[in-house]
């Protein structure tokens, strides 16, 4: 699809993959056209191969593959090995409060295929024996031979971290040559430029106190202007496992899914709307850096998530966060116009809702 905006032609596309929505937009002058064009059709199909690598539903995938074979090195693609390096290093980063290595706690309250078959209805099938968290540390990768040995016991899911992986590996390869990028993943964005050229790209932040996905009502719009964008909650993905709401956010610390904001009305009373977060919103460097620090400021919750991202201030803007709570209130980390400041060429941030 072609647009004209001032001097630069809008090139894009989309489509439904990765279990999400996935779009690709460029800005581009006229003699950049066809080429721009032809690097959508090459993002779209190096996208595909990812998704065939990486899906945890179907289990003839290479990670399927590979959680089969454990204790063992199992001879794996770059794809593979340098997605589980890059969430090793988060894992790492965060003293495991991000885990890549939840899926059996995962598939044991519910979340065992794609998530169309069980949003918003009953998923019980029986009690489950969670596995011990943070085995993570046990992984080896062997980069030299690319090999991965997953110790017995322990299965990977690299559903959302791949998202954020695969926006930046797209914006620092295939689309490097653009100067105007608009990368989307699923809510993962990578964002270079804008639709013109005196402008950044617009993007606009859903209001997650609405349950259905077809109103459009949002909190705010912000014009990054360069870097990673990603927000995550449990507004959308959760269902019920006999009386008990789960959702897809597991904590680490207990295994189980992280307290925050759901739709569902036995969570909507006072206490719940002051202090649970419905939404995250983060601002990093990368689309990685972004979707980790999300996750990670719903399993941290409010106010310590602002608290933890004011405390790693260095003399770049680092992280930033935008949460929103159950009851409408939007809340933003102390150097969140300092990050716009720094990557936007505008005012960065406009408010939708007070």
């Amino acid at each position: 699809m072609r647009a004209t905006s001032d001097s630069l032609h809008i090139c894009s596309d989309q489509r439904r993959m990765m279990g999400t929505k996935v779009s690709i937009q460029l800005a581009v002058p006229s003699e950049q056209r066809a080429a721009a064009e032809s690097a959508l059709c090459e993002s779209f199909a190096w996208l595909t191969e990812v998704e065939a690598h990486l899906t945890r539903f179907n289990a003839s995938s290479e990670l399927m593959r590979l959680n089969r074979h454990t204790g063992k090195p199992f001879d794996a693609s770059w794809i593979l090995l340098d997605c589980l390096s890059v969430a090793l290093e988060a894992a790492e980063r965060t003293d495991g409060l991000y885990d890549p290595a939840l899926l059996p706690h995962l598939e044991a309250i519910g979340y065992d295929r794609d998530f169309k078959e069980i949003a918003h209805r009953d998923a019980w099938f029986g009690e489950h024996i969670l596995p011990e968290t943070g085995r993570w540390r046990e992984i080896q990768l062997d980069v030299a031979r690319a090999q991965i040995t997953l110790p017995p016991g322990v299965q990977i899911d690299l559903g959302g971290i791949a998202k954020g992986w695969a926006a930046d590996y797209l914006a620092d390869h295939l689309l490097a040559p653009y100067a105007n990028a608009l990368i989307n993943i699923g809510g993962d964005l990578r964002v270079r430029g804008g639709n013109t050229p005196d402008t950044s790209w617009a993007i606009a932040i859903d209001n997650p106190l609405l349950a259905d996905a077809e109103n459009e009502d949002y909190l705010a719009i912000v014009t990054p202007g360069k870097g990673g964008v990603a927000t995550s909650g449990a507004n959308r993905r959760w269902w019920f496992q006999g009386q008990r709401i789960n959702h897809h956010l597991i904590d680490p610390r207990t295994g189980r899914p992280a307290r925050v904001w759901t739709p569902p009305e036995v969570e909507r009373n006072e206490h719940a709307a002051r202090t649970l977060i419905a939404a995250a919103t983060a601002f990093a460097e990368t689309a990685v850096e972004a979707e980790v620090a999300a996750k990670i400021a719903l399993l941290r919750g409010f106010p310590d998530a602002l608290d933890a991202v004011e405390k790693a201030r260095t003399a770049t803007p680092g992280t930033a966060l935008l949460v929103a709570l159950g009851g409408g209130q939007l809340h933003a980390s102390l150097n969140l116009d300092a990050w716009f400041r720094h990557y936007s060429i505008e005012k960065g941030i406009w408010y939708l809702h007070s």
